[in-house]
């Protein structure tokens, strides 16, 4: 059988829907905003790149106890 679209493998569609169908119970966006809270990921993924940005300096080096207690404070 021939990809649906050219450059897509065959099971990537039936992938695709496997993930849809398992996980649309997750899919909580209408709660969450009713809640207050975000539906999206950018928000998190800005405030990590934010954080890091800050505790990363030129020439720094990081221990793992020192990570810690940085993310600790912030």
């Amino acid at each position: 059988m021939s990809p649906v679209c050219p450059g897509v493998k065959e099971d990537e569609p039936e992938t695709a829907l496997g993930y849809c169908e398992n996980d649309a119970p997750h899919w909580r966006y209408r709660w969450f905003r009713q809640c207050g809270g975000f539906a999206g990921s950018g928000v998190v993924e800005a405030s990590c790149k934010a954080i890091i940005g800050l505790a990363c300096q030129t020439g720094m080096h990081w221990t793992v106890p020192g990570e810690e207690a940085i993310r600790t404070l912030r």
